[in-house]
């Protein structure tokens, strides 16, 4: 396992070289007293809070991973003869 703090970045890499950023995702790290925390991040907005927070914590030299977040797929079942037994919104079907 590489963590991603420790991946060097060459001349005139910019930090987006790995592709786009997809949501949601898990960052974990531990905190200088040990504790080990893993947070799954929903957007942009609580991925830099929790950069933030963590950078904070811990400093810049911090040992981090993220890790993808498997969200299984949905699935929509119509059964329009229901929909209208129940709120009778197509008339007679």
């Amino acid at each position: 396992m590489e963590l991603i703090s420790n991946i060097p970045y060459g001349e005139g890499e910019e930090r987006d070289a790995w592709g786009s950023i997809e949501y949601p995702f898990t960052l974990s790290y531990t905190l200088p007293d040990g504790e080990a925390i893993s947070i799954v991040i929903e957007n942009e907005g609580q991925s830099e809070d929790e950069y933030h927070k963590m950078f904070s914590l811990c400093g810049h030299d911090v040992a981090f991973r993220v890790d993808e977040v498997s969200v299984p797929a949905a699935e929509v079942v119509s059964r329009l003869d229901l929909l209208n037994e129940e709120f009778d919104v197509f008339g007679e079907l």
